[in-house]
């Protein structure tokens, strides 16, 4: 055998599932995404009837599974109804009223740069979990690790934010000033940070030490915000939209799977050809 495939044979393949539903959660839906963004580019009068239908059969499946764990069952409603009961009227009250007395484009701009936050942070704890099913394997650590998996994201919000375009999903949008310098630095940045993690894979990879299925979900991270923050922007942001928000519904569907619920209480997937 040549030292090619005796270090091939060494790459450590920990799913979080098996091959089938991590292949589809890594590779499926990122190319699903951008398949859909490539559309709207081509036929930019398709946004709306695709965002429409993103919404009603993708994105909603995210509030059903977070209701999974509040009120799915008995012993979770008893934890947590004053979440539904005073905290979700409150919040709906609250938006309303900010709306009308001081404008719909305070709702737009706050929940641009909360779903870039909130994306980013559960792609961050997804990443972890992968991370932790090869505890052996090599990785970068500490602040280094955070700055490299950040860097893509803080340079696509900086981005957008210098392009100021004005609307977002077709609702006045006002952004936060950002010169142009600043996006260079934080190119710069990225560029050095992602070319050092890719170091570090190579230097795993010759040592037999290389987490494949986090660094394929690594890639496809990367690649997302790529996407979603380049010059074509605009049409292809509701590929990571969609690719982003979907992730989290797998996820919760995996770990419902793997609960000690019993059979009876337990949800079922959104997307059942995954199980």
């Amino acid at each position: 055998m040549s030292d090619g495939a005796v270090l091939a044979a060494r790459v450590h393949w920990a799913w979080l599932r098996n091959a089938q539903f991590d292949i589809s959660f890594i590779l499926g839906l990122p190319a699903l995404a951008i398949s859909i963004g490539l559309v709207v580019v081509w036929q930019p009068n398709l946004f709306v009837p695709i965002l429409i239908f993103d919404l009603w059969f993708l994105g909603y499946h995210h509030v059903i599974a977070t209701y999974t764990r509040l009120c799915f069952d008995r012993k979770s409603f008893s934890e947590h109804w004053p979440l539904l009961v005073f905290l979700l009227p409150l919040v709906a009250a609250g938006t309303l009223a900010i709306a009308y007395y001081l404008g719909l484009w305070i709702i737009v701009s706050i929940y641009f740069y909360w779903q870039w936050f909130h994306y980013t942070r559960q792609s961050w704890g997804i990443s972890r979990a992968y991370r932790g099913k090869e505890r052996s394997a090599l990785y970068e650590d500490g602040w280094i690790d955070q700055a490299v998996f950040y860097a893509l994201p803080v340079l696509g919000i900086l981005s957008r934010s210098h392009q100021d375009p004005g609307q977002f999903i077709g609702l006045e949008l006002r952004v936060i000033p950002v010169a142009a310098p600043m996006v260079s630095v934080a190119t710069a940045a990225a560029v050095a940070l992602i070319g050092y993690w890719a170091l570090r894979r190579f230097q795993a990879w010759r040592e037999g030490r290389l987490a494949a299925v986090h660094t394929l979900y690594m890639l496809t991270h990367f690649a997302i915000f790529v996407v979603g923050s380049g010059n074509r922007g605009r049409h292809l942001r509701l590929a990571g939209d969609q690719h982003l928000a979907q992730r989290p519904v797998h996820f919760v569907c995996l770990d419902v799977q793997q609960s000690p619920l019993q059979e009876r209480h337990r949800p079922r997937c959104p997307l059942p050809f995954l199980h």
